[in-house]
């Protein structure tokens, strides 16, 4: 049984024993509160609560866990602190609570916390510096060693290994998971390892003592595959539930922040970026890291000034105060069920930051078709690139998010006016059933149609069928 809260957020999870959270004004949560029956004694139990402190914009700062133990049993404060990448810890008090479910994430099968282990009973309550993360997995500074995770395409954690005292190669976790991420039973008496460093599991992210994984905008839950809150940017996704994690489909899929599914797949963002590189020339070699989808580029020349294209392309890499995020894919329809030719302007957002994220829908082959048509290798992908880059920019200047172009409130003719142009100008035609190939304006309306003719320079770029259809 799951309650919601008016903004649609999960406010108890009554299996778990989650009675209750509360929110704040992001929709993070500010505090949950726990019931945690003892198995062993009947009517006794022990409550845990989870609190957070964020920054203005979201940012996590720190995580306060605290366990009230039952009658007679002291209680546990273990208290987290983060700052840009290093993580701090403080434990006051000793109290071990074996039947405590929070203390292996409701999945006491799957993981052994390392508290358990080594509790630091009697211990000086004081502050440690736990580790900070590298670019290879992490330092830990209570271990005085590098630890190195393997991760696969998606960023999940799957083996981490370090040096041992004699400088001999160990592995130190290992982790396989179900396709929403839920953690296999490796068998009895062993585990995944749970707490510090080790937390940092499914697309590396960390693993709360309620189970969910905290992704930054809003928490997820492997178990059920569905977040807890309401997808942010759930309007740019309307065909979508606003709970479901990565458009059901977590093998292709990441969600980088909770805010919008991302392709790792490469396919058609691959295609993209070689479009991107003929627009920009010999002058910069473009790169698109196969995790984030960010994309780099060197210069040929450091020295030399750029120019043209390439300049228009190395500006917008530059800027990291702007996003423009390219949703390729080879499709005629937009995924708030509207039609495009090429690529479609599909709004922005204003991040509590106040930097700027752009999404464009694009069809990589149907611009790359448009831009050979008119010898102009590459400017169809360029013009959409600099489309939402340039409503970014008028965004971030009004601060007032922009939808997409089908609102008359969209400010998609500014920036399609302030974009690079396009390479050409798109006619339409029509078939009827016999074939026949002619200007919209010789049919009419009674007339059938068997597919629409989109051309350019005498070419056809795209044909839309009326069975739903396309070539390409």
């Amino acid at each position: 049984m799951i309650d919601y809260d008016l903004n649609g957020n999960m406010t108890t999870m009554k299996d778990k024993g989650i009675k209750g959270i509360v929110y704040n004004y992001l929709n993070l949560p500010d505090t949950f509160s726990i019931i945690l029956p003892d198995p062993f004694m009947v009517g006794q139990a022990s409550s845990a609560n989870l609190g957070y402190l964020y920054r203005a914009d979201g940012t996590k700062l720190r995580k306060n866990y605290i366990i009230q133990g039952r009658r007679g049993s002291p209680g546990t404060t273990h208290i987290t602190d983060y700052l840009d990448g290093f993580q701090y810890s403080y434990l006051d008090g000793g109290g071990l609570c074996i039947t405590c479910r929070t203390d292996t994430a409701f999945e006491e099968q799957a993981y052994n916390n390392i508290g358990k282990t080594f509790p630091g009973l009697g211990g000086t309550h004081e502050w440690k510096l736990d580790f900070v993360h590298t670019a290879e997995g992490f330092y830990s500074f209570t271990e005085n060693r590098y630890i190195y995770q393997y991760r696969d395409h998606l960023g999940n954690a799957r083996v981490s290994f370090a040096k041992n005292s004699e400088g001999v190669l160990e592995v130190t976790d290992t982790n396989n998971y179900y396709p929403f991420g839920l953690n296999h039973i490796q068998g009895m008496l062993m585990g995944s390892n749970l707490g510090s460093y080790y937390s940092y599991k499914y697309n590396g992210k960390e693993l709360q003592e309620t189970g969910m994984y905290d992704y930054g905008a809003r928490f997820y839950m492997p178990d059920i595959g569905r977040w807890g809150v309401v997808d942010p940017l759930a309007e740019k996704m309307r065909r979508h539930s606003p709970y479901n994690y990565a458009f059901n489909n977590p093998i292709r899929f990441i969600d980088p922040n909770g805010c919008g599914p991302k392709d790792i797949t490469g396919g058609e963002s691959d295609k993209a970026l070689q479009e991107l590189q003929r627009a920009a020339g010999s002058s910069i070699t473009l790169a698109r890291d196969a995790k984030t989808g960010n994309v780099t580029y060197t210069q040929a020349d450091p020295k030399a000034t750029l120019s043209g294209n390439a300049a228009s392309v190395a500006k917008i890499i530059n800027d990291k105060t702007v996003t423009v995020e390219l949703k390729a894919e080879n499709t005629v329809d937009t995924s708030t069920g509207g039609k495009y030719i090429g690529g479609a302007f599909m709004g922005n957002t204003i991040l509590p930051s106040g930097n700027v994220e752009a999404i464009q829908e694009v069809n990589p082959k149907v611009l790359g078709i448009l831009s050979d048509a008119n010898a102009k290798p590459g400017e169809g992908i360029l013009h959409e690139v600099t489309e939402g880059y340039e409503g970014a920019l008028i965004s971030k200047a009004s601060g007032v998010s922009s939808p997409d172009s089908s609102s008359p409130t969209s400010i998609y003719p500014q920036a399609h006016a302030a974009a690079h142009p396009q390479p050409g100008v798109i006619t339409e035609k029509a078939e009827d059933v016999s074939g026949l190939i002619l200007p919209l304006n010789y049919f009419k309306p009674t007339d059938r149609v068997r597919a629409l003719h989109y051309e350019s320079n005498g070419r056809t770029i795209l044909k839309r069928n009326s069975d739903g259809t396309h070539i390409p």
